[in-house]
C-alpha cells in the first residue's frame, strides 16, 4: 500500500502442507505366536503420492472386542448432521453391542461407554423428528418414505440393543411411515382417476 505520505508493507510467510488424503484398510486374520506363524501382506502406495509424506500405522489387536471397539471410535467424532448420518451411527453401535454380547468378552467400562454412545445417538435421531413421527432429512424438512423407513430401521435395531425408549419410537414412527405410504397411495390413485 503507497500513498504520498508513504508506503506500508508486509511480507509474511505461510507454511504448506502436501494434499493427502487418509486411507484405512482394514484386514482381518489370526496369528499365532506360539506357533511360529507368519503373515505376509502389500498395499498399495498411491502414483504421485509425496515422497517423505507418506506415513503406515499397524495396529494389531489382542481380540475381537478390541477391534470392534477401536472402530467405533471413528464414529464418535463424526460430526453427525442429518438423519441419515445419524442413522450411520445408530446401527454399527447396535449390532456391536450385539456381537460383543453374543461373544460375551467386552469388558464393563468400554461397553458402558458403548451403551451411553448408542442412548444419546438415539436421542438425537428421535430429535431429528418432524412432530407428525416422519423423517426428512433434517428435522422440520418434508417427511420423506425412504428416510422415514431408514429411522425406524434404526430404531428397530435400538431397541432389539435394549435402548431404553427406542420401542415407544418405533410404534411413533412406524404409524408415520404408514400414513406417509397411505396418503401417496391415495394421491397416486386420484391422479389416474382424473387423469
Amino acid at each position: 500500500l503507497t500513498s504520498p505520505q508513504g508506503g506500508d508493507k508486509v511480507e509474511a510467510t505461510f507454511g504448506t502442507l502436501p494434499r493427502g488424503v487418509r486411507a484405512v484398510d482394514g484386514r482381518t486374520g489370526l496369528v499365532s505366536a506360539a506357533k511360529g506363524d507368519v503373515v505376509e501382506t502389500f498395499f498399495d502406495v498411491p502414483e504421485g503420492a509425496v515422497a517423505g509424506a507418506t506415513r503406515l500405522s499397524v495396529v494389531l489387536y489382542p481380540d475381537l472386542d478390541a477391534a470392534i471397539l477401536d472402530g467405533l471410535a471413528y464414529l464418535e467424532v463424526f460430526p453427525y448432521g442429518c438423519v441419515e448420518q445419524t442413522v450411520h451411527r445408530v446401527l454399527p453401535a447396535a449390532w456391536a453391542r450385539k456381537a460383543l454380547l453374543a461373544a460375551g468378552s467386552p469388558d464393563a467400562k468400554r461397553l458402558a461407554d458403548l451403551e451411553t454412545s448408542l442412548r444419546l445417538t438415539v436421542a438425537r435421531l428421535r430429535n431429528l423428528a418432524n412432530d407428525d413421527g416422519t423423517y426428512g432429512w433434517w428435522r422440520g424438512g418434508r417427511g420423506d418414505v425412504a428416510m422415514t423407513a431408514y429411522a425406524l430401521f434404526a430404531l428397530v435395531e435400538a431397541d432389539r440393543a435394549g435402548v431404553a425408549g427406542a420401542a415407544r419410537e418405533v410404534a411413533r414412527t412406524r404409524q408415520a411411515l404408514r400414513s406417509i405410504v397411505r396418503g401417496a397411495s391415495s394421491t397416486d390413485d386420484s391422479s389416474a382417476t382424473t387423469s
